[in-house]
């Protein structure tokens, strides 16, 4: 059985990448592409009962020249 721990809607991350990876803690640790605070990605922390916590926020993304 599978159960969502964590819906991300843009302002809390968007695409998220990889496979989550349990820490010793218990914890789940991951990131994504794209959206958080500044558009750019997080990193993130969810807890086994779903609570999310940004660890860090990356800056906005721009295209190279």
């Amino acid at each position: 059985m599978l159960t969502t721990l964590v819906s991300f809607n843009g302002a809390n991350g968007n695409s998220p990448q990889a496979a989550l990876i349990q820490a010793s803690d218990g914890n789940f640790y991951g990131t994504t592409t794209y959206g958080g605070p500044h558009g750019g990605g997080t990193v993130f922390q969810v807890t086994p009962a779903g609570v999310l916590t940004t660890l860090v926020a990356f800056g906005a993304q721009t295209p190279a020249p």
